[in-house]
C-alpha cells in the first residue's frame, strides 16, 4: 500500500539520483531479510519518472487545508522544493509548489519495479514493470 511517506522518501531519493547523474538509486522499504539487514531495490529513476508522470493530473483539486502527511525536500531544480503528499481517502495527492496540477495516485498503485509487492498493475500499464 502507498503512502505519503514512502512516495515522499522515494521523490527524493530519485531527485538526489539525478543530481548525482545517476540513473538507478537503491531504496529501502524498511523491509528485512532473514538476517535482519535492509533489503534494497534498484529503482530506474526514469521508470520511475515516466510513472510519475501517467499520474498528473490537472483539474483544479485544491490542495488540502491540512498539514501534508509527508513532504519532499528536494525539488526538480535549483532552489526547488519537492510535493508535499497527502493522504485523501483511497489516494496520496502530492502538490508541487506553485505549480497548476498535482498528483494522484491510488494507494493500490503497483511501484515500477515493486508489482510483486502491491499485487495490482499500475493504472500506466505492464510495461512499468520489471
Amino acid at each position: 500500500m502507498l503512502t505519503p511517506f514512502l512516495l515522499a522518501r522515494l521523490y527524493d531519493s530519485c531527485v538526489a539520483a539525478r543530481l548525482r547523474r545517476d540513473h538507478i538509486t537503491l531504496f529501502d522499504l524498511g523491509e528485512r531479510s532473514e538476517d535482519h539487514a535492509p533489503r534494497w531495490y534498484a529503482i530506474d529513476v526514469d521508470i520511475f519518472d515516466s510513472w510519475l508522470a501517467c499520474h498528473w493530473c490537472t483539474d483544479e483539486r485544491p490542495e488540502p487545508a491540512v498539514y501534508p502527511d509527508a513532504v519532499s525536500f528536494l525539488g526538480n531544480g535549483p532552489q526547488t522544493r519537492g510535493p508535499r503528499w497527502y493522504s485523501v481517502d483511497d489516494v496520496v495527492l502530492g502538490y508541487l509548489p506553485q505549480s497548476h496540477g498535482y498528483y494522484s495516485i491510488p494507494t493500490a498503485s503497483a511501484l515500477p519495479g515493486f508489482a510483486d509487492l502491491a499485487g495490482v498493475s499500475s493504472r500506466c500499464g505492464a510495461e512499468f514493470h520489471s
